[in-house]
C-alpha cells in the first residue's frame, strides 16, 4: 500500500492543489493544532497549515489551509 501522506514543514514552498488562475506560491509558516480533551486524555488535533504569500501588488497575506489543499512546489 502506498503512503500518500505529505508532511509539510516550516519553510516549505507550496501552492494550492486546485487549478485556479493566479494561484499563489506560498511559504509554510507553521502547523496549527487544537488541544482537545476526551475524558482524562488530552490530545492535539491538526487544524491546518498556516501559509504566507505576497499578492501581485506587494501585500503580505496569511491564511490557514487544509493539508489536502496544498502541494509542494
Amino acid at each position: 500500500m502506498e503512503d500518500d501522506k505529505i508532511y509539510l514543514m516550516p519553510g516549505d514552498v507550496v501552492t494550492l492543489r486546485q487549478a485556479l488562475p493566479n494561484k499563489p506560491t506560498m511559504i509554510v509558516v507553521r502547523k496549527k493544532t487544537l488541544s482537545v480533551r476526551d475524558g482524562q486524555q488530552v490530545g492535539k488535533v491538526l487544524q491546518g497549515i498556516v501559509c504566507r504569500w505576497f499578492t501581485t501588488d506587494g501585500h503580505m497575506e496569511e491564511a490557514l489551509f487544509s493539508t489536502k489543499d496544498l502541494i509542494k512546489v
